[in-house]
């Protein structure tokens, strides 16, 4: 119960993140391909959560 708990915060805090990195392509600069490479690390992990 606790762990199913944990991974939905998880996974809004994911949600979250995302958002953020919409709002950092919006505004890209010289971090957008650290960007591209954080974004691609979550989708793969929302890839092996699901």
């Amino acid at each position: 119960m606790i762990y199913i708990y944990s991974l939905k915060i998880y996974l809004l805090e994911i949600e979250f993140f995302k958002q953020k990195l919409t709002v950092l392509y919006t505004f890209p600069d010289k971090k957008t391909k650290r960007v591209k490479e954080i974004e691609k690390f979550i989708s793969l992990t929302l890839l092996l959560l699901s």
